[in-house]
């Protein structure tokens, strides 16, 4: 015989956990960490997940994208100019 697997409801709170700022003991790592663009993402990812706050961090990660773009396609448009 092949023994069932039994399977188990997961609890409300069986997400991603999150891991806070605050248990960091570095003040300039914990500001990183606060202010980083996968934070953002991942705060809104969770907030549309478990019907949380989306627009501050959907506005956040697309802020952080937009300045990405704006620092990185000049510089390496001018780098590969340079190299043809």
């Amino acid at each position: 015989t092949v023994p069932r697997m039994t399977t188990h409801p997961a609890p409300a709170d069986a997400g991603a956990p999150d891991a806070p700022t605050e248990s960091i003991s570095v003040g300039w790592l914990a500001a990183i960490a606060r202010n980083s663009p996968i934070t953002a993402a991942a705060d809104a990812a969770r907030g549309l997940a478990v019907a949380g706050p989306v627009l501050e961090p959907t506005l956040l990660t697309l802020a952080w994208s937009i300045a990405i773009v704006a620092v990185f396609v000049p510089a390496s448009t001018s780098r590969f100019r340079r190299v043809e």
